[in-house]
């Protein structure tokens, strides 16, 4: 129904091709087309149409072409014979209707101002037109400046165009129009004195096409390019006065040649309607899926008032993210302050560092050896001009702390590592991407349909990078992860005060972890320590992350081999003690 609708729309609305002629613009198209078209009783067909034109323009063009089939009607060929051509086009009138905002259909019947018909050339003029007429149509050329915002009417018959058969009567419309570009067409078409009323689509769809009544037939069509054709079937007691007979039964030729030239178009629309709904169901699937990607391992349960374990403040980032940033990085420093591991002391211009005689475990000493070096006192300044000078051996001892943090997530197994869901959602991803480009090519392009594969093919590459980059928590990181988000909440609502500083400064580490240092500082009071975060990140928080993210990552291995080893001198050290 939706492409006999739309071959209605532009075989009735522009038998003809329409081209707007200005001197500013060449190619000035269609904002609006509204036509009504009647059958008359002897053939003939009346029709009233006015155009609304974008752009800037004088005069404007239009072609009515009545004689456009050549081939000899032989009985059998009721597709493109020349029983389908008119005799003439008689001009009735030609007017300029003023149109503003609220433009519709019925705008057709306002009252406006007639032209008059003219021999000479005066495009500067208002109110004229001239008609050239020759053996296959008819061309008006009306002056009418866009500054005067009037629409373009005309009301023309097409001489003798219906064809009488003995069964039946028709109208058969081939629109050419290649030059013609229209936003929004509308048309409908009458019929009078019959019961029976049918019509077909050719190059768009039958159910844009909507039969009102036996006697009125409706359709509207947008961002017509293409050719239209329209075939409108009736009794011919419509047309009694019509000298144009074939003395054939043609119904049941017609209807059987439609079938099969609309078969495609229904198989068509059967494979849109069926690539439309399984998008859908596809994108529904993948929306919940997203959610959960994104939200499963998020959601935040219940308050948890202690600090769940003595993971450093970077596996904690780690364990929510899957990647530790300078932030993170700063965060472990500040909890060696809370562990008094070391000092800092702010001087006139920067802040020192100064080591204590604390044990470190292993990831600390690889933050001190970062941070010191064999010295027992060092300035920022002095980490930052390491970094510059060293680079390489920067990257390797900010390599080797980010290295332990995943050895170290991977060894507690916070994430899973199986391949075969990672290979299921490329599968999927694949479907919908596959689906998306189906659904875009069997749209013919139309608006709706065309953005639904847009879209699906948008969503398929977005659930792809997903899929493949966000890590899923194993139920060991679940379970740590709900913990510490439990803190963050707990931290969040917490209203009493922390007498403990180095509790204090420990849980800072955290709340820079779990991004929520700014409402900690403020709320107990750190804003010493707060201000050597910011200067410490903002002295070195481009270098590190650039070292973070070039450095290499051992393997699940490697970590295997070095707890291994950390456990093995750790028992030779008590037995050492005993």
């Amino acid at each position: 129904m939706k492409k006999i609708f739309y071959l209605l729309i532009i075989l009735l609305i522009l038998p003809l091709s329409v081209n707007a002629i200005t001197s500013q613009n060449e190619n000035i198209s269609v904002s609006r087309y509204y036509s009504d078209i009647t059958v008359l009783n002897n053939g003939d067909l009346l029709i009233k149409e006015l155009t609304v034109l974008k752009g800037n323009y004088t005069e404007y063009q239009r072609t009515l072409q009545y004689n456009e089939y050549i081939k000899i009607f032989d009985n059998t060929n009721f597709t493109d014979s020349n029983i389908y051509n008119g005799d003439n086009i008689e001009v009735i009138s030609v007017k300029g209707i003023k149109i503003d905002r609220d433009i519709n259909f019925d705008y057709l019947y306002k009252e406006g101002i007639d032209f008059q018909v003219t021999n000479e050339i005066a495009t500067s003029s208002y109110g004229l037109y001239n008609i050239n007429q020759n053996e296959n149509s008819v061309t008006l050329t009306m002056y009418n400046p866009a500054k005067n915002q009037n629409g373009f009417y005309i009301e023309y018959v097409i001489k003798n165009k219906a064809v009488k058969h003995n069964d039946i009567a028709e109208i058969n419309y081939n629109l050419n129009n290649n030059n013609l570009i229209i936003d929004d067409l509308e048309m409908t078409i009458n019929v009078s004195n019959t019961t029976y009323l049918q019509a077909y689509a050719h190059n768009f769809s039958n159910n844009k096409i909507n039969v009102l009544n036996t006697n009125k037939i409706h359709f509207k069509l947008a961002n017509i390019k293409n050719n239209i054709g329209i075939r409108c079937l009736f009794d011919k007691n419509a047309i009694n006065d019509s000298n144009k007979l074939t003395n054939v039964n043609a119904k049941a030729n017609i209807i059987s040649f439609e079938k099969t030239n609309t078969y495609k178009d229904n198989d068509e629309s059967l494979l849109i309607t069926l690539t439309k709904y399984i998008s859908y169901l596809w994108l529904l699937d993948v929306l919940i899926n997203i959610i959960i990607i994104i939200f499963k391992n998020n959601l935040i349960r219940n308050d948890f008032n202690k600090i769940p374990s003595k993971d450093d403040p970077s596996l904690v980032a780690f364990l929510q993210r899957h990647k530790i940033t300078s932030k993170d990085f700063t965060a472990s420093i500040i909890s060696l302050l809370g562990d008094n591991k070391i000092k800092v002391e702010k001087t006139d211009k920067d802040y020192k560092l100064i080591r204590t005689d604390e044990n470190c475990d292993v990831l600390e000493n690889k933050l001190i050896k970062f941070l010191f070096g064999v010295d027992k006192e060092v300035t920022l300044k002095k980490i930052e001009n390491k970094i510059k000078q060293y680079p390489a051996i920067a990257n390797e001892e900010i390599g080797s702390f980010y290295s332990r943090i995943i050895l170290e997530s991977k060894i507690k197994n916070y994430y899973k590592t199986e391949i075969k869901p990672k290979v299921f959602k490329f599968i999927f991803a694949f479907v919908g991407l596959t689906l998306g480009i189906v659904t875009l090519f069997t749209s013919s392009f139309k608006t709706g349909i065309f953005y639904l594969g847009i879209v699906t093919i948008i969503t398929a590459i977005i659930y792809l990078y997903l899929a493949l980059n966000v890590k899923e928590k194993t139920t060991e990181g679940k379970n740590e992860y709900d913990k510490w988000m439990g803190l963050k909440k707990h931290l969040l609502k917490y209203k009493g005060n922390i007498e403990n500083e180095r509790i204090k400064l420990k849980l800072f580490s955290y709340s820079i972890s779990l991004n929520i240092d700014n409402s900690f500082s403020k709320k107990f009071k750190l804003n010493n320590t707060n201000e050597f975060k910011k200067t410490f990140i903002k002295k070195l928080g481009k270098k590190i992350d650039y070292h973070l993210k070039t450095s290499v990552k051992s393997d699940v291995g490697s970590a295997i081999e070095e707890i291994k080893n950390e456990q093995k001198q750790a028992s030779e050290k008590n037995k050492e003690k005993k």
